[in-house]
């Protein structure tokens, strides 16, 4: 006895497409503004590192894993805000 099992292909037709655009609307587009926020945030504090190295009010120069902290809340924070724009059209 032989079975068979057919699926409409209309029914998943576009859904990919819909999903990704879901995606890139709600996560991928926030995370370029995020990273966008990472590297104003880093650059900002490797620039003021330079300046304070250069008027030798430091002695060495050096970037710090909480260097790289302090970004990340630069990344939440533009991450957040482009992700509630989204939600607020």
């Amino acid at each position: 006895m032989k079975t068979s099992l057919t699926i409409d292909s209309h029914h998943f037709k576009g859904r990919g497409k819909k999903q990704f655009g879901i995606l890139k609307e709600y996560f991928l587009l926030p995370a370029w503004g995020g990273l966008l926020g990472f590297t104003l945030f880093f650059s900002l504090l490797v620039l003021l590192k330079i300046f304070s190295y250069i008027i030798e009010s430091q002695s060495d120069l050096t970037v710090d894993l909480t260097d790289v902290l302090i970004s990340f809340i630069g990344f939440i924070l533009l991450f957040s805000v482009r992700f509630l724009e989204k939600f607020q059209k």
